[in-house]
């Protein structure tokens, strides 16, 4: 929101050297749709500390919606080498690898993000739709489960649910 972003750019003001504030500051005109200015303050951030990964999955991010698929993993790569144990980073890799169509180097990043938070649901979703997509119906279902059973809130696991029992030919369970 504007109101989030009017207080991002105070703290920014305030303490114009703090990478995590900068961040966060990516972050928010990310979400406006600013691409140029979330890459220049990832850039900033990462220059100030240049140990984070985070700045590497936030320039991973903008590089896919501007859809560069290919240096979007570079960076997000570069994030997991820097903190091997960034679960986003890993269910954000995957997501890219998914989106070139290298379903077997999605499901490889997906495994890693749920062996590293093995309670976040949309990482069992995440993967499950890539069972799917392989035609894993069994699988797919068993990850959507566990999503649903970790967080039954969640309309998008529901719904996956959905599209995998209607695959299998199930559509009474799909619409029950």
């Amino acid at each position: 929101t504007d109101r989030g972003l009017e207080d991002i750019e105070k703290a920014v003001s305030l303490e114009p050297g703090n990478d995590f504030i900068l961040a966060a500051r990516s972050e928010a005109w990310f979400s406006k749709g600013e691409l140029d200015r979330a890459m220049a303050d990832a850039d900033r951030s990462g220059k100030i500390n240049p140990k984070s990964d985070n700045p590497y999955l936030l320039r991973g991010k903008v590089w896919s919606e501007r859809g560069d698929i290919d240096r979007s993993i570079r960076e997000i790569s570069e994030a997991i080498r820097l903190n091997p144990k960034g679960d986003f980073s890993y269910n954000a890799r995957a997501l890219q690898w998914q989106t070139k169509g290298d379903y077997d180097k999605a499901l490889a990043d997906f495994d890693q993000a749920v062996r590293l938070s093995p309670r976040n649901g949309k990482f069992y979703a995440n993967r499950g739709a890539v069972w799917l997509l392989k035609g894993d119906i069994d699988r797919a279902l068993a990850d959507q489960n566990t999503a649903i059973r970790l967080d039954p809130t969640v309309a998008y696991y529901l719904s996956l649910r959905g599209d995998s029992w209607r695959y299998n030919g199930e559509f009474k369970l799909a619409f029950a």
